[in-house]
């Protein structure tokens, strides 16, 4: 056991030794390979989605009534929601876009029945978003501290998208992986 914890002393020593010339030969070149080596919170930079402006159907502004604070809940806005032309069958079903802090994703909502002129529905955010508050809170539930997942409240549900979060205080930080499996959101969070 001694022997290999001295083989591994002298492999690490010369790269030091290569970064200590750097250092003090290309400070800007020893700068980038800090940054490269220290991961940064947050996903890839993606284009918005962009909301559409054109007003809201009276079964739109319902659904998205109350979709805002389960939306708020989530750490992200409802920017708009569009909704295919109702036909007025009961009960129904309706498929919607959501748009939701820059990030189109579907929103289900089932109607039940009108009474008394009013119209009774479930609502619910479905597939295409991640919230990154989500990813915080689930840092949290493993008992990590100061979780910080970048400053983009969410990102497109694209397989393979990878957000990295940080967690522990500033000098101790631990970063992790999290890795979106499918097009719902469900995300694989694992040490980077």
């Amino acid at each position: 056991m001694e022997v290999a914890r001295l083989v591994a002393t002298v492999l690490v020593l010369p790269t030091l030794a290569l970064g200590a010339v750097a250092c003090s030969s290309d400070p800007p070149r020893a700068a980038a390979h800090l940054a490269r080596s220290t991961p940064t919170p947050g996903g890839p930079s993606t284009a918005p989605d962009v909301a559409p402006t054109e007003p809201m159907s009276p079964l739109e502004q319902a659904v998205s009534a109350r979709l805002r604070g389960v939306a708020r809940q989530h750490g992200l806005r409802l920017e708009h929601l569009r909704c295919p032309a109702w036909d007025h069958r009961m009960p129904g079903r309706v498929r919607c876009a959501g748009w939701f802090s820059g990030v189109r994703a579907d929103v289900l909502v089932r109607l039940t029945r009108v009474t008394g002129g009013s119209l009774l529905f479930d609502a619910w955010i479905g597939d295409g978003v991640v919230a990154t508050r989500q990813l915080v809170r689930r840092l949290e539930q493993r008992g990590q501290a100061d979780v910080d997942c970048g400053n983009v409240p969410a990102y497109p549900a694209r397989v393979g998208l990878r957000i990295v979060c940080a967690s522990g205080p500033v000098g101790q930080r631990h970063y992790w992986a999290a890795t979106v499996t499918n097009r719902s959101g469900a995300v694989r969070i694992v040490d980077a």
